[in-house]
């Protein structure tokens, strides 16, 4: 008995040796599929810096020099004295070369002239017409000239733009920035549209020098998203002008397309018909749609109508104090929908009536039953 314990002994050990052994290559091979993992993981934040450096280093150099032959020089000549403003190239067709520009810049009289390239000759246009209230102008000339823009780019808050003009008028520049709000209503005065009115804008950070107005708003990849318009100097703080940067404002450009296609249909050489679609959210949130008749507020139960007031435009249908709006058009309304989204789909009805067989149709709730109001925007001149 006492010789058959020390021979136990040796067995235990190596049973011992073979488990410390076995433990020993799985934490090996542990060891190894770790190591593989971390590398791996190493890899891909090393990929995606990469890719987030270059997402974050846009190419304006590519930028501009795919758009440069797309904006024109333009110089007004009416009773408003010589202007000097920017433009961008709308279409080239049958000999002629369309520009759209700010009606700042053209003014209501006279023949804008257009210079396309650098140190070139000007070219003498002619006005087909205007729209004050978006402070949009179309310009034809005779020839062919340059590259029209391409149109078709999407755009969010945070997406980095590129605005060309004449600035200064010293010949085209471009700018960089930011879109800062995709859609903000805008304040300005105007002799042509009677006073103030109120347009949808983008906002952005690039600066539009004088001169820059009319000139286009790109996105990177070389699509124009809108028309350099307006900016803000200064902001009144007591008795003094302090001076502010990074906010200005475009017309969207598909606005100026719609505008242009109807100028290009009327040819009067003056105002086009457009519709009094107007918005305010400078009180409270409150909203007031001209052409609509009636004022509404964002509340907790939605767009809730607070005003009802006299209306040009012809209407099925009545609409009270305290309904709630829950559709527009195809867009359905809620608490969280957003004022440009409302004001953006009238706009839709505003210049492409077509687009719903010429009315615009709201649908309400009062008290839990649904009732739809309809507007004929057709015989609604602006």
């Amino acid at each position: 008995m006492e010789n058959s314990e020390p021979a136990q002994a040796p067995e235990t050990n190596s049973e011992s040796r073979r488990i410390k052994s076995g433990f020993t290559l799985a934490n090996m091979l542990i060891t190894v599929l770790l190591g593989l993992t971390v590398l791996l993981a190493l890899t891909a934040v090393i990929l995606l810096s990469v890719g987030l450096r270059e997402t974050a280093s846009p190419n304006y150099e590519t930028a501009f020099a795919a758009v440069r032959s797309q904006v024109v020089e333009v110089y007004g000549n009416g009773t408003k004295g010589n202007a000097k403003g920017s433009g961008v190239i709308y279409k080239i067709e049958n000999g002629k070369t369309y520009v759209i520009s700010n009606f700042h810049v053209t003014g209501s009289d006279g023949a804008p002239f257009v210079r396309f390239t650098e140190y070139g000759e000007k070219q003498e246009g002619k006005l087909l017409g205007y729209d004050s209230f978006h402070d949009i102008a179309l310009i034809e000339i005779d020839g062919a000239y340059g590259k029209a823009v391409t149109q078709g780019s999407s755009y969010t808050e945070g997406t980095p733009v590129l605005a060309a003009g004449n600035s200064l008028a010293y010949g085209i520049a471009a700018f960089d920035g930011i879109v800062s709000r995709t859609s903000r209503m805008l304040k300005t005065e105007n002799e042509e549209s009677s006073g103030v009115k109120r347009v949808p804008v983008i906002a952005v950070t690039c600066p539009i020098n004088a001169g820059m107005s009319g000139g286009g708003l790109f996105s990177l990849d070389g699509k124009i998203i809108g028309i350099n318009t307006y900016r803000t100097q200064y902001v009144a703080d007591g008795d003094t002008d302090r001076p502010v940067e990074g906010m200005s404002y475009c017309v969207p450009f598909s606005i100026a397309d719609k505008l242009a296609r109807r100028i290009l249909d009327e040819r009067g050489g003056g105002q086009t018909s457009t519709i009094s679609v107007r918005g305010d959210t400078d009180i409270e949130d409150a909203i007031n749609f001209d052409g609509l008749c009636f004022r509404a507020r964002f509340t907790a139960a939605g767009l809730t109508v607070t005003d009802v007031l006299p209306s040009s435009a012809d209407m099925s249908g009545d609409i009270m104090s305290g309904d709630i709006v829950t559709k527009i058009g195809s867009l359905a309304v809620s608490v969280n929908t957003s004022f440009g989204a409302v004001f953006n789909e009238c706009l839709k009805y505003v210049h492409d009536a077509s687009a719903s067989g010429e009315t615009l149709k709201i649908v309400l709730d009062r008290n839990g039953q649904s009732v739809t109001v309809k507007y004929d925007y057709k015989r609604s001149k602006y």
